[in-house]
């Protein structure tokens, strides 16, 4: 397993879950979904049309999970 390298995005995350929720934009394979676990006390990953179903017929699931969440979705456009 390869070893975990701070990122400077983690101060900025850690400040604005202090008010809000965050929302993590890159470009793929930059480490957004690493980091953002770091922080996350659930985590549900959108990245099948199974996946998404379950999330679009069960909503409530997600939403009452442990905060913060940590949506995890891949653009496949």
């Amino acid at each position: 397993m390869a070893k975990y390298l701070k990122r400077y995005i983690e101060k900025e995350i850690k400040e604005a879950l202090l008010t809000s929720g965050v929302v993590v934009a890159g470009p793929k394979f930059c480490g957004k979904t690493t980091t953002s676990k770091l922080f996350s006390n659930s985590t549900f990953s959108l990245n099948s049309k199974i996946d998404i179903q379950f999330a679009e017929s069960n909503p409530k699931v997600i939403l009452k999970a442990l905060t913060p969440k940590l949506i995890d979705e891949w653009q496949t456009f």
